[in-house]
């Protein structure tokens, strides 16, 4: 997700484009199991502000919501595309269309934030960052879900055609970084990293054949270390003080 008008446009005309019910967003084991372990890692509160950053049109909102209604959720994404689906997604969710390098809310408003699957299509992901610890309260935790460069299928997409790695037709905007690329850039922005998941799962990508998925679930995924994992999730704490001001530091 970038900025500015042509970014607009684009993600306007890609989520016209989408397809993806919603419904199966809260029915398939697999987002179930990762909704379960995102608000496990997260933790939340009766009561806590939920701020999911970039939120599209509300697939995760509705499946935390799902899972524990009991939050105030709130949404932001750049395309009012997709916020209007939200929207009729969740219509329990307070949802804006913004920027999310910039998106308005006041300093220290949410208890927890997740990002998934955006901050890579940032066109200054560190920039989202901080703003991402700007909204956090002190001590508030984040979840941000970010693609691997050196990911083993994109290595052997890279041998076999010499492919740019890239994933849901958004490559126009999109930076890869490796595992401790994105560490760095986190780092920097002042999170402290509590946690670092893998993920493996290959369901929804067109780039490999449906009948390969599940011998790639048998044969590949379990085996599949964390530094070539498709995608990581980085559970971050808001550091405050004086290591905050000194651009953090690594736990």
């Amino acid at each position: 997700m970038a900025t500015g008008g042509n970014a607009r446009k684009f993600y306007d005309e890609y989520h016209r484009k989408s397809h993806r019910e919603g419904d199966e967003v809260v029915t398939t084991r697999e987002s179930l199991a990762f909704g379960r372990q995102a608000l496990g890692l997260l933790e939340p509160r009766e009561g806590d502000r939920f701020l999911d950053l970039s939120c599209g049109q509300g697939l995760y909102l509705k499946l935390f919501h799902h899972l524990r209604p009991g939050l105030q959720y709130h949404g932001l994404d750049l395309s009012r595309v997709a916020v209007d689906a939200a929207r009729r997604r969740v219509p329990q969710a307070r949802l804006r269309v913004g920027d999310a390098m910039a998106t308005g809310y006041p300093s220290r408003h949410f208890d927890r934030i997740t990002c998934l699957g955006s901050l890579e299509h940032y066109p200054d992901p560190a920039r989202g960052l901080k703003e991402i610890h700007r909204l956090l309260k002190d001590g508030g935790r984040a979840l941000v879900y970010v693609p691997n460069l050196f990911f083993l299928g994109y290595m052997y997409l890279v041998l076999r055609t010499g492919e740019t790695p890239h994933e849901a037709e958004q490559n126009q905007y999109e930076r890869l970084e490796t595992r401790q690329g994105w560490e760095d850039l986190i780092h920097g922005a002042g999170f402290r990293v509590l946690a670092v998941r893998k993920h493996n799962d290959m369901t929804y990508t067109r780039r490999i054949p449906d009948w390969t998925k599940p011998l790639y679930r048998l044969l590949v995924q379990p085996f599949i270390p964390l530094n070539w994992s498709y995608c990581f999730s980085f559970l971050l704490e808001k550091e405050t003080g004086s290591r905050a001001r000194s651009g953090g530091g690594r736990p």
